[in-house]
Parts: structure tokens; sequence; C-alpha cells
């Protein structure tokens, strides 16, 4: 799984790094895209509910705010 997350990272960053038009990406925007890649692949991967303190749930797989009751 780790292997999973860490390639689609990797992969993210490549294409920030090698865009099409050839100009490369601020180091800062790379980082951001790499690390957006890796926290999404890692909520994905592992099924990650995130809840607030009203109950509210949201995760990636449903990509909507869920309510209680």
């Amino acid at each position: 799984m780790i292997y999973t997350i860490i390639t689609e990272a990797l992969d993210e960053y490549h294409d920030a790094v090698y865009n099409p038009g050839g100009r490369k990406l601020e180091d800062p925007l790379r980082l951001a895209v790499f690390i957006n890649a890796l926290v999404t692949a890692t909520c994905r991967e592992l099924q990650i509910v995130i809840t607030n303190d009203a109950g509210n749930s949201w995760s990636l797989a449903s990509g909507t705010l869920s309510r209680p009751g």
C-alpha cells in the first residue's frame, strides 16, 4: 500500500516538474503537488473518514459531506 501511495505522489510530482509546456514549476508549487497527491492517495487507500465535532463526516471516496441522522 505504501508503494502505491508513494508511486502515485511521485508520478504527480514528475508531471509538475516535466509539464507539457516545458516550463519548470516553482519549487513550492511542485512540493505542494507532491504533498497533495500523497495525502489524497493515503486517504483513498486507507479509506479515511474525517469527522468534525458536529458529527459531520467526509471521505475522499464519497467526495461529499454527510450529516448525522
